[in-house]
């Protein structure tokens, strides 16, 4: 489900991209975090993930991306959720949890 690209060699840790791919719910949270949070050592300054290919999310996602959001802040990273889905936009929405995300369209 995840596809990483590396830091630009430019300017080291500047960015962490991620891109992910197919339904983020109880099943893919648990790899996904742990692959998120490992690429904040060391620590960028930001880390952008794509969701444009996330056909489905389910509570646990949801909560997965929050815990994400939230440790990148307390971590002083910049945290992006780029080209929202969707299904994405409307669970979002839905929780009203809009606001709470950085959204690059």
């Amino acid at each position: 489900m995840l596809l990483l690209t590396a830091p630009s060699a430019s300017v080291p840790h500047a960015e962490i991209f991620a891109a992910l791919d197919g339904d983020l719910d109880a099943d893919g949270v648990g790899p996904l975090r742990n692959s998120v949070f490992s690429m904040l050592d060391p620590v960028p300054e930001c880390l952008v993930l794509d969701v444009s290919r996330v056909r489905g999310i389910s509570r646990a996602g949801v909560r997965t991306l929050v815990a994400l959001r939230r440790k990148c802040t307390s971590a002083g990273v910049r945290f992006v959720l780029r080209s929202p889905s969707l299904s994405v936009r409307r669970e979002l929405q839905v929780d009203r949890l809009t606001p709470f995300f950085e959204i690059e369209a």
